[in-house]
């Protein structure tokens, strides 16, 4: 490990002026007297307050009856045990918060003292691991064990019983400083909100520093939460490991995090840090500056901007979360950004998950009260309903330090992303998206210069697909450059999946290395919508490089790829849908790939045909809601072949997925051989009402020039230059 810089070390200077000098009354941890009083107040006027209520009460009636015996080993049945006892502890502590019966305070404090007990003489094993689990998993129970300690602490508690819950709860710090992720990690954030939910609890100020601002644990160091704040969420406002579904699941924590702090008098919600520029000892990633100051709030704004006019989100990566209905998984936690900062747009987003979310476990409640916790968390709440807010992704705007919304298009320069979108009001018409990012995180599958379509009013393409990080398909299709829509080398993926790894969570921070790509135009104004990035640290000695068009009646695609020596160069296009490939068009009977390097081992029923330099290959694609059309074109003659993807399974491990792929892919690979070759796709989604590619001209080392001719006769001209200039077209 690293020398730790001297930030770390110091963490007794609260610089940043965050922590008031003495903390609240109990309880202050989870919720605080001004939640009670407020929940108490509104029980009479609120309807789903009182079905929440009554849903708390039937399961304080579920008496548990909790032993353990430390020497026994630790099995699911022990792990589910100690979860259920500390939940039933929780809703009993807030129950007789809420309805000042003696009985639940009893209750709870009866299963409380016995689990602490347990818990402490449950020896620490898989070095954070006591009774739940480890990892995350663990923390999660610390933050629960806490929180159920200081509802009870509001009312005090006897000698004996005290000495045995703080026998408890020091056995919860020790989870907490055995857990070995201490840096940039999402582990660490679950590290925090339970070392916070301790130090809150215990009125312990000292540690309540250590978590916010980091500190030295056990000859090793740990950055604090403000570390994350300045780092880990990027300039533009996502999460460094570049992936939707885990930046909501980051931010949850954070949001639970955050409140937590607020019930102790601490403001990290509106509160801006200075934004990182450099690697203050053990970082995992690359990301800094620019010089700014970033703020926990934008962080929910952000990801709004990486949406499709539908309401779909990219899957880029193993996100699978597809629609912004899905994020009640994850509970209240815009409820809780917009409370501490009501800016319009979080509303909004309340407002759509609400909108959209059909299917609910409990329908007297709000979308975001769906989850286990929601007898809970309800008591969290100061407001009984949300305003619609406002979001208008035809509003110029700027979000983050660099994140950019004009002209209806969104780019995050930080991230390494953009979205067109033709007209954001109009759900059928083209949108894109185009990813250069680097391959910083573990959860990212080596696709440099990927592509995702939506149109029709519906999501076209879809993402690699396996059951979970466990199944071996993950590895052996999800973590390949083929699985993506983008152009693959010599049969390779990209780096850092092109050496045998059994690793999914590779990253270009294990290897020292650098996979960024680089925006070269990003063009919204006008009718059509244009952006242009390329890569030349993927492949060695192989520079990519991508442009995309979105007009109103079709999409362009662009595809360079340059070298000074000869390559295999597979450009790929794969979506749930079907091909049909026109009768006269010669077919190709050889083996042209081994069919054994990873990826291309998974293709099923496999065909090939010629693909010619002068005329391409037009396809007509169907799918359930609709058809489209591709008409692909290279500056060599090469080889087109049509394959299926892996088959779906039900099954489903990713927690927060809600996309589940119907059927299997169909994948179009356009292969040709040299030292540079540029492929050129139109993609249209209306028939015998838009263009057809007529002609490609150039090389791939120089100008490029399109045409295409509309079916009512008319025709344009697009030209591509080589330099890094706007490509325009004329009639």
């Amino acid at each position: 490990m690293a020398s730790l810089p001297p930030a770390i070390l110091r963490n007794t200077s609260d610089c940043y002026g965050l922590i008031p000098p003495e903390l609240p009354p109990h309880p202050r941890v989870f919720v605080t007297p001004a939640h009670i009083e407020s929940t108490r107040s509104h029980l009479a006027t609120c309807p789903w307050r009182r079905s929440a209520l009554s849903i708390l009460l039937e399961r304080c009636r579920q008496i548990q009856d909790f032993s353990d015996d430390p020497q026994a080993p630790l099995t699911p049945a022990i792990t589910q045990a100690f979860k259920n006892a500390g939940f039933y502890i929780m809703r009993n502590a807030l129950a007789f918060h809420l309805t000042r019966k003696s009985h639940h305070y009893h209750e709870a404090l009866r299963v409380l003292v016995a689990l602490a007990e347990a818990y402490a003489r449950r020896p620490l094993t898989g070095h954070d691991c006591r009774a739940v689990g480890g990892g995350m998993h663990e923390q999660e129970f610390v933050s629960w064990l806490a929180c159920a300690y200081d509802l009870l602490a509001a009312d005090g508690f006897g000698d004996a019983d005290q000495r045995v819950l703080d026998a408890g709860l020091q056995a919860g710090i020790e989870v907490v400083e055995a857990n070995r992720h201490c840096s940039c990690s999402n582990h660490n954030s679950w590290g925090f909100r339970a070392n916070l939910s301790i130090a809150g609890a215990i009125g312990d100020r000292q540690r309540v520093m250590a978590t916010l601002y980091g500190g030295h644990v056990k000859e090793r160091g740990r950055y604090g939460f403000i570390h994350q704040l300045r780092h880990d969420l990027l300039a533009d406002g996502i999460e460094w490991e570049h992936n939707l579904r885990h930046h909501f699941l980051t931010m949850a924590t954070y949001a639970d995090l955050a409140d937590r702090g607020r019930n102790l008098g601490i403001d990290l919600w509106n509160q801006t840090f200075p934004a990182s520029l450099e690697n203050e000892g053990f970082d995992l990633h690359r990301d800094y500056g620019p010089p700014g100051d970033k703020a926990l709030w934008t962080a929910f704004v952000a990801p709004l901007y990486q949406i499709f006019p539908n309401g779909e989100f990219p899957l880029l990566g193993d996100s699978r979360l597809s629609q912004i209905q899905g994020l009640s998984y994850w509970g209240i936690f815009y409820h809780l950004a917009y409370e501490a900062h009501p800016d319009p747009r979080l509303a909004w987003a309340i407002h759509q998950i609400e909108l959209q979310s059909h299917t609910r476990r409990h329908p007297d409640l709000p979308a975001g009260l769906q989850t286990e916790t929601a007898d809970l968390d309800f008591v969290r709440l100061l407001q009984d309903e949300w305003p619609t807010g406002r979001f208008d992704l035809k509003e110029d705007a700027t979000f983050g330090l660099t994140g950019l919304n004009q002209k209806g298009c969104s780019l995050f320069p930080t991230h390494g992303s953009a979205l067109l979108r033709v007209d954001p009001d109009q759900i059928e018409t083209p949108c894109t998206f185009l990813f250069w990012g680097p391959h910083s995180g573990g959860h990212q599958g080596p696709g440099a210069l990927n592509l995702e379509l939506s149109a029709g009013g519906h999501r076209i393409t879809d993402a690699p697909w396996s059951r979970s990080f466990e199944d071996p398909l993950h590895l052996a299709w999800c973590r390949t450059t083929l699985a993506h829509n983008t152009v693959t080398v010599d049969e390779t993926p990209m780096h850092p999946y092109d050496q045998p790894t059994e690793s999914v969570w590779e990253s270009d921070y294990w290897h020292h290395t650098v996979t960024d790509g680089e925006l070269l135009g990003f063009y919204p104004d006008g009718d059509y919508k244009i952006v242009r990035a390329c890569n030349d640290t993927v492949y060695p000695g192989v520079r990519l490089d991508r442009t995309v068009v979105a007009g109103r009646d079709y999409v362009l695609d662009i595809y360079r790829c340059l070298s000074a020596d000869e390559h295999h160069y597979d450009w790929v296009f794969q979506c749930p849908a079907l091909i049909h490939v026109p009768s006269g068009i010669p077919s190709r009977e050889e083996v042209f790939f081994a069919g054994t390097k990873r990826g291309y081992s998974q293709l099923r029923k496999l065909q090939g045909y010629r693909l010619p330099v002068q005329n391409g290959i037009e396809l007509k694609w169907t799918d359930g809601p609709g058809a489209f059309w591709t008409h692909s074109m290279a500056t060599t003659e090469g080889t087109v072949v049509t394959a299926l993807t892996p088959e779906p399974d039900s099954e489903n491990g990713f927690p927060g997925s809600d996309h589940y792929p119907l059927r299997a892919g169909s994948l179009l690979m356009l292969r040709c051989c040299g030292r540079s070759v540029a492929f050129a796709t139109l993609f249209t989604f209306r028939p015998r009402n838009s263009f057809q590619l007529e002609s490609l001209a150039g090389d791939a080392e120089g100008d490029l020039t399109l045409a295409l001719k509309g079916y009512d006769g008319s025709g344009q001209n697009w030209v591509f230059p080589i330099n890094p200039l706007k490509p325009h077209w004329n009639a």
